[in-house]
């Protein structure tokens, strides 16, 4: 989804016959509060309709830290 820098603490549990799942995302620091709230509903809806199963999803968006931002930056370099 875009917006999102990056994904971690991702979970899937299974209720019944169907799937729940919870994850983190890193969004920029200088994201409003709004536009991050938005963004975690738009990985939601993405994730319910692209997941075979999923019915709910829960996303927490955090403001990306400055030095995974450095070390992702590196990485990105080398590919």
């Amino acid at each position: 989804t875009p917006g999102v820098i990056d994904v971690h603490g991702v979970q899937l549990r299974w209720l019944g016959h169907s799937l729940r799942a919870e994850a983190r995302i890193s969004v920029d620091t200088n994201t409003s509060l709004v536009d991050a709230h938005h963004l975690s509903h738009q990985v939601e809806h993405d994730l319910v309709h692209g997941v075979r199963r999923l019915t709910s999803a829960t996303i927490h968006a955090e403001p990306l830290d400055p030095e995974a931002t450095a070390a992702h930056e590196l990485v990105a370099h080398h590919h």
